[in-house]
């Protein structure tokens, strides 16, 4: 487990890898957010983007998960917010992502020592190191037990 002692500000982890696959982006997208790009390879060749490319709820639940993976576990207890969620560029069939998450400010509770908060802004990059996706994350952290 990591937990709140176990962060500073710089702090970064990287998580696995994960392959999207078109039919994952499809099927997604046909129950979550149906847009023609997202469901609809001919709509998707003639839009913007030029081909078939997950929606931002996708790749959202794909950045939770990688994170959820992570090889040790975060001691969170509560997820408080996500702010400066941002999409740089298109997720596409075919891409391979990974995550960095970066500790930017990590505060104990004054009124409640066995948590603090810790701001984490996470990086979702694809094969080619391109960042996708990032937020910031603030997150509910129990400290370690008198017992660890």
């Amino acid at each position: 487990m990591r937990y709140l002692e176990d962060h500073h500000v710089g702090h970064v982890i990287t998580s696995g890898k994960a392959e999207v696959t078109k039919e994952e982006i499809i099927d997604f997208a046909r129950r979550w957010d149906p847009q023609p790009f997202h469901v609809d390879e001919e709509a998707a060749r003639s839009s913007i983007y030029g081909g078939i490319t997950a929606c931002t709820a996708h790749i959202f639940a794909i950045v939770c998960r990688l994170d959820a993976e992570m090889e040790t576990k975060l001691a969170g207890l509560a997820g408080l917010g996500f702010d400066e969620m941002r999409v740089h560029q298109p997720l596409r069939d075919g891409d391979t992502v990974y995550l960095t998450s970066e500790c930017t400010d990590v505060r104990r509770s004054k009124s409640k020592p066995d948590r603090g908060i810790l701001k984490i802004h996470t990086k979702l990059f694809n094969q080619r190191n391109e960042l996708v996706f990032s937020l910031l994350a603030t997150t509910m952290v129990a400290s370690r037990p008198d017992d660890a």
